[in-house]
């Protein structure tokens, strides 16, 4: 993929999509330097493109560089909004920068205008918000359409029904998070099956069905073995097993 991304922009340097590409290809190869130098090209190709500071702002708080992925998101500043998709783009800024009263008042316009993935960063404020009973209208609101018709990725749909099963848990609605974490665990995203199979072990056990909650604790510690959260628990959790009646004599 590097090869044929090198040999289009030798072809043509002045696509900042090119470098966006083989920027995500050097994060994938763990070059992330080499992918910050290539969104930075983007950048100057392409400065009205909040995807490239996006990327570069992720890529700089993976490398804890906090302050810098600050100021790259700080730099959408001049970026003309022209329509619904850049009043959204400017709303997630304010949001990754926690200014979550500006980011809420146009995360609501645009839910309203029809961009569902704004209900997305809605629930997310209100669960920062201790506002649990809104974060779960917005996380349905957000998950209201089949899952085969979603625009969403699927990496976020998982993790909307995990959020949402979080709430739907400190509201002990167990039974409703029960069926989040199933939801969430059916789309097979390998990053969010972890926190999902745990979730849904607290559901169960909070339903008092300690042995199906056992039997995947059991999956969990030979798929996480370092956790030793979850082994210490796996040994309490068979404590809580219903006992075998001894023989009755005759």
């Amino acid at each position: 993929a590097k090869d044929s991304l090198d040999t289009l922009i030798e072809m043509d340097d002045g696509v900042g999509e090119f470098y966006k590409k083989r920027a995500s290809v050097y994060k994938d190869l763990g070059d992330l330097e080499k992918a910050i130098e290539d969104l930075d090209k983007a950048i100057e190709l392409e400065q009205y493109n909040y995807a490239y500071y996006f990327d570069k702002y992720f890529i700089l708080i993976e490398l804890n560089q906090e302050d810098e992925a600050k100021v790259a998101l700080q730099e959408t500043v001049n970026i003309e909004i022209k329509n619904e998709t850049d009043k959204y783009n400017s709303a997630k800024v304010n949001y990754y920068l926690g200014n979550y009263d500006a980011a809420f008042e146009v995360f609501t316009d645009t839910a309203k205008e029809g961009i569902n993935e704004s209900n997305y960063y809605l629930a997310r404020i209100m669960e920062q918000e201790g506002k649990l009973e809104a974060a779960v209208t917005y996380y349905k609101e957000l998950l209201l359409l089949p899952i085969n018709e979603q625009d969403i990725s699927s990496y976020y749909l998982a993790l909307s029904y995990n959020q949402l099963g979080y709430s739907q848990l400190e509201l002990k609605k167990f039974e409703e998070a029960l069926s989040s974490f199933n939801i969430g665990l059916s789309l097979d995203e390998p990053l969010l099956k972890k926190a999902l199979l745990k979730n849904k072990v607290i559901a169960l056990e909070s339903l008092g069905n300690y042995e199906e909650a056992y039997e995947l604790l059991q999956e969990y510690t030979l798929l996480y073995p370092e956790d030793d959260e979850a082994i210490k628990e796996l040994e309490f959790a068979l404590t809580r097993l219903p006992q075998a009646s001894p023989p009755v004599e005759e």
